[in-house]
């Protein structure tokens, strides 16, 4: 999806809008959000969440595609007699029910604009946990556009263009949050995934030499880490480059084992979480065979 000219714009001012999450927002906005959003819901969550989704897709209607049927039916009531349409997304019971739990989203922010301390990092988990899901910063835009429309039509006379200014100031800061740890997450990810690349080749590497018959005298991890050394700011190139040698009275595969564990030790430091169980389970295949 084209990067639209609002997601840039909202991109650009993330810095702005994280510093001033740390400053808080005035008494007068956080008031003026709370006191509207308290009208709004009073009208019902599924009221109100129908009419919110329903305006996503006029605003952006290619965002129906993120709510393929396989989406719709990980929310759907299936104690309800309601059907669910797999070709007709805008009259969805499901939908109904995952927009009111975006809206229990939006009333907990709001609830917490005077407790900022503990609102980001409640926002930052919420952008990491969409990490699986195909959500761009250009969706947050068509989302905060289609929250006002709501409003508008939710609090009628009451919408006027202090309250409108209010929720623009609050829905950016909001979005600019939870974009800041969806993109974290995406960055984490990507270590994961090179770290897991990184160790099949070590892996694939001892499965050669056991096919072969030759023992590995030595393994260097400068080419395969070289690229998180770079990412790492507490490591140099030099610190990567080790040559591992065999352990005596060991079999041919022991070499392998060891590069395996080194690269453990290695790889960690570029990942501020432990390795993954998965890769533990890979290296005891090998450490198993001494």
């Amino acid at each position: 999806m084209k990067t639209t000219r609002g997601a840039q714009v909202l991109e650009a001012r993330e810095p702005e809008l994280l510093a001033q999450a740390k400053a808080g927002l005035s008494l007068q906005i956080i008031v003026s959000v709370k006191q509207s959003w308290t009208i709004v819901e009073s009208l019902g969550s599924e009221v109100v969440a129908e009419l919110f989704y329903k305006n996503l897709f006029k605003i952006a209607p290619m965002t129906k595609e993120l709510f393929p049927i396989a989406v719709r039916n990980r929310h759907r009531d299936w104690a309800s007699r309601e059907e669910e349409d797999e070709n007709d997304p805008v009259n969805s019971p499901a939908l109904r029910k995952l927009f009111g739990k975006v809206l229990d989203a939006v009333g907990t922010a709001v609830a917490g604009l005077q407790d900022m301390t503990s609102l980001v990092p409640h926002l930052t988990a919420l952008g990491m946990r969409h990490v699986n899901y195909s959500t761009n910063p250009e969706h947050f835009v068509y989302g905060g556009q289609a929250l006002l429309v709501t409003l508008r039509a939710g609090l009628g006379d009451l919408y006027t263009p202090d309250v409108e200014i209010a929720w623009k100031l609050v829905y950016d800061f909001i979005s600019a949050t939870i974009i800041a740890g969806l993109k974290m997450a995406r960055e984490k990810q990507e270590e994961i995934n090179f770290i897991l690349r990184r160790k099949e080749e070590l892996i694939a590497v001892g499965a050669r030499s056991q096919r072969h018959g030759s023992s590995l005298a030595s393994v260097s991890t400068d080419d395969n880490y070289s690229e998180c050394s770079h990412r790492s700011d507490s490591k140099s190139l030099a610190d990567w480059q080790q040559v591992i040698q065999p352990p005596s009275g060991h079999t041919e595969e022991a070499p392998a084992a060891a590069a395996i564990v080194a690269a453990n030790a290695k790889t960690a430091s570029c990942f501020d979480a432990p390795i993954l169980p998965m890769l533990l389970q890979s290296l005891s295949m090998f450490q198993g065979r001494k």
